[in-house]
């Protein structure tokens, strides 16, 4: 540390003796040593970043000789330009369609400084003042939360101003120094390390800017033009969004939101800059791909982007912009963008979801609710020209969000959710290539004029009959049919049959529906080259409630010839999606679906017969039925109960002499009811009013642990 401030002060008396009217050699000796005190003063300052930062606006005197040189300099340089150092900044879609920053620079130099002094003294007063800038702007980075809070009363504004101003000249003299051509290697290695000091002090100088209120828009500028440069790499990209990001958070967390957001803009426009980049090579690359470039990570990076941007969202939201609608339309346009270059990509839902949220806040009135816009109006407004396919995945996505908001604003929601189903329905999907999406948007239609009470039953079925005659047009055409039109076909079927048992209970078109609906579920085969994942994911959590639903419904009207067809359609479901036979057997055994509620038998016979036909077990085997049970005592203790007198499941065996009797005794069963007691009284302690609950799993213990009467229904 001495020996910085010896050099420095070997340079100042350099300076003043042997290099005077050496001009600018005298100056740029002057300002490196300069940079050395600030240096020293940074190293030697103690641990705590906020100590640093007082003392070395304290050494006020040594920030104005600061500011005087490089106003010298910037005089002899002839750095001519407007405050800002850009004219202004507007948008361009760079090569792969996303929309980026383009920004015109007004820093010029003359060519007869060029050609009087070279380029070695320019390029020497970019070193000089790199040295400068660098612990200025690595103490700033550090301190940022510091300096940013808004109880740092003590910082002083026109200090700090000395260091903005330092700063804004390394950015001049850089835009100059990359105009220039520089013959040497080594001359071009040392601007290449400008180029990362470069990052740091346009960070630094958006966080002074953002403290001290002044020139924001410049160092915003800068940003700006700095991540449209062609030199700037990926990493060097991530630098900048991620500290852009971070004082976003530090400023909203403190409370200043207006500055948040412009962080958080820049952070976003900087984001969608470096999606377009990784696009770019990720499209030009056509062999051994990175595993940073798979399509796999650049979708992982769209989807923290669009995050980013709900982010945005909330905040301008929130300080009352009116920016609201630009900021979501310029995101989807970027997401469509890179959807074009990555076929895997999926939907926006964290604009959209965020999108939705402000919607239902500003919407809430009884007075406004039908005044509330949707995607489709503001797309429309911004360019007409949108892709059926883009239109339709964002209107699903605002679709979806208005159905999971709808618990806290049901009215709103109820209302957005149709009117997006018919700009769907009469202005989206319009054609005959569109019976899917068209079948599934009667479907979703048809399931929230359900959840209207207002609405008449009878419109409901209409669109579920509707879906139904698009579908079976396609079904009777083709010869082979894909598994999602089997699964929509199915679904439409279901839900006509559960509408039409409210609306005309004795209708014989609900066993019809229930009918063919199980027979479409069981024949559905999903082919090699389709997601079988994604497709069994969607057929299992549509199909699985609606098949307990139809089972409940079956056994209040004494149909019981299809339950066996339900659960092997459960089972097979769940085996699709890696559950065991066992666990599978086990949940319908927990919730009683293997027998009538009225029935004394524990099992359907006819169950055990196709159960063991169909999956090649032998379900009449007492062993078999412990096998499932056994991972939980109350429901082994329980099927224990019910067998103790057989060997065989089916009644017509029964073997006292090798009977579960002797397995167990009555302390077993004590346990395993108080244990089930246990945890029924820690759900009523935090659900004191839920009564019927309590009443209901006590009914179950006494049905699960306690013996059947030995005579058949």
């Amino acid at each position: 540390m001495d020996m910085c401030r010896d050099v420095a002060k070997h340079l100042n008396e350099a300076a003043s003796d042997f290099l005077q009217g050496l001009t600018p050699v005298d100056l740029i000796v002057s300002l490196y040593a300069a940079a050395l005190y600030v240096d020293n003063d940074v190293e030697s300052r103690g641990s705590k970043d906020e100590c640093v930062v007082k003392s070395l606006l304290d050494s006020g005197a040594n920030l104005q000789h600061i500011a005087a040189l490089l106003a010298s300099l910037e005089s002899y340089f002839y750095i001519d330009g407007n405050e800002n150092g850009v004219t202004h900044c507007s948008t361009e879609e760079n090569s792969v369609g996303t929309l980026r920053p383009v920004m015109e620079s007004n820093v010029q130099h003359s060519k007869t400084c060029c050609h009087r002094h070279g380029e070695v003294s320019l390029f020497s007063y970019l070193n000089a003042l790199e040295c400068l800038c660098k612990p200025f702007s690595e103490l700033v980075n550090t301190a940022k939360k510091h300096i940013l809070a808004e109880s740092a009363v003590d910082l002083c504004s026109d200090k700090l101003h000395y260091i903005q101003d330092a700063f804004h000249r390394f950015w001049k003299v850089f835009l100059m120094c990359s105009r220039c051509r520089c013959t040497s290697e080594t001359g071009r290695e040392r601007f290449h390390e400008s180029q990362k000091t470069l990052l740091c002090v346009a960070v630094a100088d958006f966080t002074v800017s953002i403290r001290t209120r002044k020139d924001i828009q410049r160092s915003a500028d800068c940003i700006d033009q700095i991540t449209s440069m062609k030199w700037i790499q990926f990493h060097e990209l991530k630098y900048l969004l991620t500290s852009l990001y971070n004082i976003g958070v530090i400023l909203y967390r403190s409370n200043q939101v207006k500055q948040a957001s412009v962080a958080l803009e820049l952070c976003c426009r900087a984001s969608w800059i470096c999606v377009s980049l990784l696009c770019k090579t990720f499209r030009d690359k056509s062999e051994g791909i990175q595993e940073e470039l798979s399509e796999d990570s650049i979708i992982e990076f769209v989807v923290e982007t669009c995050r980013k941007n709900a982010f945005l969202l909330d905040v301008l939201h929130q300080c009352g912009s009116p920016d609201v609608d630009t900021s979501i339309v310029n995101s989807l346009l970027n997401w469509c963008t890179v959807g074009n270059y990555l076929e895997r990509l999926s939907g926006p839902a964290p604009l959209v979801k965020q999108w939705v949220k402000i919607k239902c806040k500003e919407f809430r009135g009884a007075d406004v609710e039908d005044y509330a816009p949707t995607l489709y109006s503001l797309l429309l407004k911004t360019s007409p020209t949108w892709s059926k396919k883009t239109t339709g995945i964002i209107l699903e996505q605002e679709l979806f969000m208005y159905e999971e908001m709808n618990s806290s604003y049901p009215k709103l929601c109820q209302k957005m959710q149709l009117k997006i189903m018919d700009i769907l329905l009469f202005d989206v999907y319009i054609t005959k290539d569109d019976f899917l999406e068209n079948s599934r948007v009667l479907i979703w239609k048809g399931r929230v004029l359900r959840a209207c009470e207002s609405e008449d039953l009878q419109i409901c079925i209409q669109c579920f009959s509707e879906a139904i005659y698009i579908l079976d047009e396609v079904f009777s055409k083709s010869s082979v049919n894909s598994a999602l039109t089997c699964h929509q076909l199915a679904l439409a079927h279901c839900l006509r049959a559960l509408c039409t048992q409210e609306a005309e209970p004795n209708s014989e078109v609900i066993l019809h529906d229930i009918h063919h609906a199980l027979e479409l579920w069981s024949n559905i085969v999903i082919p090699r080259h389709c997601p079988a994942d994604e497709l069994c994911e969607l057929v299992t959590k549509n199909a699985m409630p609606l098949l307990y639903q139809v089972s409940d419904l079956l056994s209040l009207k004494g149909h019981m010839h299809f339950h066996y067809e339900i659960y092997k359609l459960i089972i097979i479901l769940l085996k699709r999606k890696n559950v065991p036979l066992e666990k599978s057997v086990a949940m319908l055994w927990a919730d009683r679906r293997l027998t009538h509620a009225l029935c004394v038998s524990p099992v359907y016979e006819n169950f055990i017969l196709k159960f063991s036909e169909h999956f090649g077990v032998n379900s009449d085997s007492v062993g078999f039925w412990v096998n499932c049970l056994k991972d939980s005592e109350p429901l082994l203790v329980g099927f224990q109960q019910k067998f103790s007198l057989s060997h065989s499941i089916s009644p017509q065996e029964n073997h006292p002499e090798n009977s579960l009797g002797s397995d167990i005794n009555i302390n077993e069963v004590k346990k395993a009811a108080m244990d089930l007691l246990s945890s029924v009284r820690s759900l009523e302690i935090s659900h004191p009013d839920n009564c019927f609950s309590f009443m209901l799993t006590m009914a179950i213990i006494v049905l699960t642990l306690f013996r059947f009467p030995p005579n058949l229904c």
